[in-house]
């Protein structure tokens, strides 16, 4: 094995960080070479001291030798998190658990764009939480010019603008509207900064049309036995995931609540879970019967060892908490296509079906709509008119007759 010398301080950093975490010598191995390949990079860039350009440049590289198929996804994974834990190093960050390689890098960008952008995610004016997708429908603008060799930005012009939403409508069917408000605010930074002179485009006033309004599908009680019968319980992951599929079967709870639920969050004596809802803040109580119950103890019984809080966690070590929504929902597509349910993208069956089953269900047996708004968790009692297209005799007891409406007996004829 080569000796690492220029990123050599780091590089040890992120061994010693491995080793107190329980990383096996495999893994080990693994990032000795991810630091033997960065390192050769850098040396035949001619680059021989740590700087935040060249960790971008190094990851625009591997995403461009991923996509072309020279590099496996799983090394390209591997070498991304080793270079971002290298720059975390050097400007003083700490290591993260779990790094996310998403939409970020899915628009490689060339050195002018990426600082633009860097800046652009300084400049915006809005939420922690909202930053990330600003930032992700600028990067997927940038690289649209990018590949078409428009880099002066002065260029810019209503033509370009069509142009982009006709290449990329077919991606963002549901989300126009989406793109264009961020597509003003890049406009707007790009006009304050004197990229741009002006961003005045007549077509960034205008709304795109309406979507027409789909109606998603609940879960079938013979789908719900389907799931349940799926998961291996003789296993500590089949238990886990038999929780999960029958609590969200039972409450309708999203994904993330189910991800995020903590042992505190459990109060036995009322046969209730108490806890606050990620998408509105809000407290919600939901009550659980003997079997739910029944259910998540024999989970606990055979769950991994560990300080952790929250009741679902990985059956890899160290075992630490569900990833917020994409551990959940592919617990949910693994067991679809065990059960032979049919699904396909977009096709509303997610966990969102387990929500609108409960919602059917309980609609359909005459509840109070005050108390399916509290079971479900909605803000307002408005929020059930999702839930009436789905069930023929809730839209029958809302129609309306005609016998105040005088008519002609010919128009029957």
């Amino acid at each position: 094995m080569n000796e690492i010398s220029i990123i050599k301080e780091g590089h040890e950093a992120i061994l010693t960080y491995l080793k107190l975490n329980c990383r096996s010598e495999v893994i080990l191995d693994r990032y000795l070479s991810y630091g033997v390949f960065f390192e050769e990079y850098l040396k035949r860039k001619e680059i021989y001291t740590y700087t935040s350009p060249a960790v971008t440049s190094f990851q625009n590289w591997i995403t461009v030798e991923a996509n072309a198929e020279r590099i496996t996804r799983k090394k390209f994974i591997g070498l991304m998190r080793y270079s971002t834990m290298i720059s975390d190093f050097y400007n003083s960050r700490s290591f993260q658990t779990k790094y996310s390689y998403g939409n970020r890098y899915k628009y490689p960008l060339n050195i002018y764009f990426e600082g633009i952008t860097e800046e652009y995610v300084q400049w915006l004016n809005v939420g922690a939480n909202s930053k990330a997708g600003f930032k992700s429908s600028a990067r997927e603008f940038l690289f649209f010019l990018q590949e078409r060799n428009i880099h002066n930005l002065a260029e810019l012009n209503t033509q370009i603008i069509i142009d982009y939403f006709v290449a990329i409508r077919e991606n963002h069917k549901c989300s126009m509207n989406n793109v264009m408000v961020c597509l003003r605010k890049l406009l707007d930074f790009l006009e304050e900064k004197s990229y741009t002179t002006s961003n005045r485009n007549q077509i960034l006033r205008y709304k795109t049309a309406r979507s027409r309004i789909k109606v998603y599908p609940a879960f079938s009680s013979e789908d719900i036995i389907k799931l349940l019968k799926s998961p291996d319980r003789s296993t500590v992951m089949g238990k886990r995931d038999y929780a999960i599929l029958f609590l969200a079967s039972v409450t309708g709870l999203r994904a993330i609540d189910i991800a995020n639920l903590k042992l505190d969050n459990l109060f036995r004596n009322d046969m209730t879970i108490c806890f606050s809802q990620h998408k509105t803040g809000r407290e919600n109580i939901i009550p659980l019967d003997a079997a739910t119950m029944e259910v998540i103890d024999d989970y606990l019984a055979v769950r991994p060892e560990t300080n952790s809080s929250y009741i679902f966690l990985t059956c890899t070590k160290p075992a630490k908490k569900l990833n917020d929504l994409s551990s959940v929902r592919n617990i949910l597509v693994k067991y679809t296509k065990i059960a032979n349910i049919s699904k396909r993208r977009w096709d509303g069956k997610g966990f969102q079906a387990f929500r609108r089953g409960m919602g059917l269900w309980l609609l359909e047996d005459s509840c109070d709509t005050h108390l399916i708004s509290q079971i479900l968790g909605h803000k307002n009692e408005m929020m059930l008119k999702h839930y009436l297209p789905m069930s023929a005799e809730a839209l029958r007891v809302c129609a309306l007759d005609l016998c105040l409406i005088p008519v002609k007996s010919e128009v029957y004829k």
